[in-house]
C-alpha cells in the first residue's frame, strides 16, 4: 500500500520590507503610530518590519533633510521588482505620516495603506495601482513612490 501524498502549504515569499522612520517627535500623530505597532506588524506579518531607532531614524533624516517633518514614515520596500526584473534599483513607496496633522485621519490613511498593500501584494505593478487608487482618493503627497537610486535611504 502506498503511503498517502501529503501536500505543505509553502510559506508565502516576502513582497516588501517595512521600514519605520521615527525621529521621536512628541505629538499625537506619533503616539498613535507607537500604539498600534503590534497591530500594524501582525498584518503583514510574512514581510520582514524594521523599527528604526530615533538615533537610525535621525541619522536617515539628517543624509535626506526633504524628509524631516514628515516623520513618522513607513516606507515599504517592493522585493517583487528585484526579484522579478532583476534589477538592483530600489522600488517602493513610503507613507509620511507626519504630514497628516489629525491622527484620526492618520490613522485612517494607515489602515487605507496597509489594506491596499494586503489587497494588491500579488499585483504584478503595484506602482500603478498606487497612483491609479490612493492618489485619486487624495492621499497625494502622502504616499510617495520611490524609484531607481534611493537605494542609499535605508
Amino acid at each position: 500500500m502506498e503511503a498517502p501524498t501529503i501536500s505543505y502549504s509553502v510559506k508565502e515569499l516576502p513582497r516588501f520590507q517595512f521600514f519605520l522612520i521615527d525621529s521621536g517627535w512628541i505629538g499625537p500623530v506619533p503616539e498613535l503610530i507607537r500604539q498600534n505597532l503590534g497591530m500594524i506588524t501582525h498584518l503583514h506579518d510574512n514581510d520582514p518590519f524594521y523599527i528604526l531607532s530615533s538615533e537610525q531614524s535621525n541619522q536617515i533624516l539628517k543624509k535626506h533633510p526633504h524628509l524631516i517633518g514628515k516623520d513618522p514614515i513607513l516606507l515599504a520596500r517592493d522585493l517583487h521588482s528585484s526579484r522579478t526584473t532583476g534589477a538592483t534599483e530600489y522600488h517602493g513607496f513610503h507613507l509620511n505620516l507626519g504630514i497628516i496633522k489629525d491622527p484620526e485621519k492618520a490613522f485612517d490613511v494607515l489602515q487605507h495603506f496597509l489594506n491596499f498593500l494586503a489587497v494588491h501584494r500579488k499585483s504584478r505593478s503595484i506602482e500603478s495601482k498606487i497612483r491609479q487608487q490612493l492618489h485619486r482618493d487624495g492621499f497625494e503627497g502622502a504616499i510617495e513612490v520611490l524609484r531607481g537610486g534611493a537605494e542609499n535611504l535605508i
